[in-house]
């Protein structure tokens, strides 16, 4: 599972975004992904059925880079300013 974060206090914006791949019982594949915010229970999880490991990894791959185009960066490399 990886996590990012966006973080913008003049907006009060606290928010993580999780997306990872998953085993399923039934269905074989799955990317799940969930967001919510970092000041606040708040949080939501949807997960797309997939057909293979590989369309698995390029459906993760391209929701974190539209997350990262976004402003949001990787949870290890956040430095808060101030």
């Amino acid at each position: 599972m990886k996590t990012l974060i966006k973080i913008n206090p003049e907006k009060r914006m606290y928010r993580w975004y999780a997306v990872g791949i998953q085993d399923t019982l039934v269905d074989g594949i799955a990317v799940i992904y969930g967001w919510g915010s970092l000041k606040s229970t708040f949080q939501h999880w949807r997960t797309i059925r997939v057909g293979s490991q590989k369309e698995a990894e390029m459906i993760a791959q391209r929701i974190l880079e539209k997350r990262q185009r976004k402003g949001y960066v990787y949870r290890g490399n956040y430095n808060q300013k101030g």
